[in-house]
């Protein structure tokens, strides 16, 4: 079997939209496939506009972003993981729908 070299990539499974609400646990499962696999993630908000910062409620392990107790309906949006290896980089967006907490009442301002 031959080495062929190639810049990660994600797979048709990853989403591109995601729905939750307040206060639930949100995990989002970007994995990358590349060759060599020794990939590194980045998270961005905004359609990749500024790094997200992880807080105390995130934790991102091999591309598995985890927000326990959720976003909040301010933080949905457009979210931007990029997987970077030896070869090169790419990225793959994913817009947060953030939904009331079916127990509490909204307020459209």
């Amino acid at each position: 079997m031959s080495f062929i070299p190639d810049k990660p990539y994600f797979p048709s499974e990853v989403p591109v939209v995601a729905v939750t609400e307040e206060n639930r646990t949100l995990t989002l499962n970007m994995t990358a496939r590349a060759n060599p696999a020794d990939i590194a993630y980045r998270w961005y908000r905004g359609g990749g506009s500024s790094e997200l910062v992880l807080d105390t409620r995130m934790t991102q392990t091999d591309g598995v972003l985890t927000v326990q107790s959720g976003l909040r309906r301010d933080e949905a949006g457009v979210y931007t993981c990029e997987a970077t290896n030896a070869e090169g980089s790419t990225t793959h967006d994913v817009n947060i729908d953030v939904h009331c907490e079916h127990t509490s009442t909204c307020f459209v301002t």
